[in-house]
């Protein structure tokens, strides 16, 4: 008896209001939508330049550091209506330590990055191992999407990016 292939082709993407981001589409074989998910997350997210460009972004309006600028309403309305953050640049290291919990050390090369002056080329980068971190425990803060394939008709699937 032979084994059957269960896996089925997904086509998977960041989902923003409900709608996929064109330029992040994938197709990616898994057993099923969450297992499709997790290894976009685990080996194509991280790579994407729009990932990336989100992760460098030191706006805290704008880009991932606003996880940690901004972990209530409250500090959130405050920066909508003064311009400015509520939360101290201590609460904001605690909450990054916090969000690299399982790798501290990428949580620390990340702090090094955010608080380096700009004007030192040798801090503006960061190693891929901290967009792999975020891509895979970010899923509060960026939706994934997957949509099987399997049941569309072959021309279909062919128009599929």
């Amino acid at each position: 008896m032979q084994h059957m292939d269960t896996r089925h082709e997904y086509l998977v993407a960041i989902s923003l209001d409900g709608a996929m981001r064109e330029g992040t589409e994938q197709r990616v074989l898994a057993a099923d939508a969450e297992e499709a998910c997790a290894l976009y997350r685990e080996q194509v997210l991280w790579r994407n330049p729009q990932l990336q460009e989100w992760v460098l972004d030191k706006n805290p309006y704008a880009g991932f550091c606003g996880c940690a600028w901004f972990a209530s309403m409250e500090e959130d309305d405050y920066y909508e209506s003064t311009g400015q953050l509520l939360a101290t640049s201590e609460q904001f290291r605690s909450r990054m330590l916090e969000f690299f919990a399982d790798d501290r050390l990428l949580g620390i090369r990340f702090l090094n990055y955010y608080f380096a002056d700009n004007a030192d080329e040798d801090s503006n980068e960061l190693p891929p191992e901290v967009f792999a971190y975020i891509a895979v425990h970010s899923s509060s803060y960026i939706d994934i999407e997957a949509v099987d394939l399997s049941g569309l008709p072959e021309y279909l699937k062919s128009a599929a990016p």
